[in-house]
């Protein structure tokens, strides 16, 4: 029997993106919480490549925690029709400054 008292854990939340090519995707996120101070980041990890792609973050409300994730069809141009990955990262403020990816997901490009 296992004592799961004594488990703490921090894994990120899963959100599967599922999108058009040659489209822009833009999607909304509220963290219902102030997240003054921090900063965001989201990549791409596309298949069979090591080199990330950034996507656009936009802070609408960074007081209510509300953002804006956008992946433009400029930035996936090159992409095939596939299963590729993302994550999302925020950075606490400093001093601390703790990188912590708390969404991970698969992005899924379909043909027209």
């Amino acid at each position: 029997m296992t004592n799961t008292d004594n488990i703490v854990t921090q894994l990120p939340g899963t959100l599967n993106l599922d999108m058009v090519v040659n489209n822009d995707f833009v999607f909304n996120i509220d963290w219902h919480t102030d997240l003054t101070g921090y900063t965001f980041a989201a990549y791409i990890i596309p298949e069979n490549s090591d080199a990330e792609i950034a996507m656009t973050v936009n802070v609408l409300d960074i007081a209510a925690g509300t953002m804006q994730v956008v992946i433009t069809e400029a930035s996936i141009t090159d992409l095939p029709d596939s299963i590729h990955k993302w994550y999302f990262n925020w950075t606490t403020p400093a001093p601390d400054s703790y990188v912590r990816t708390v969404l991970v997901g698969a992005l899924v490009l379909r043909a027209k």
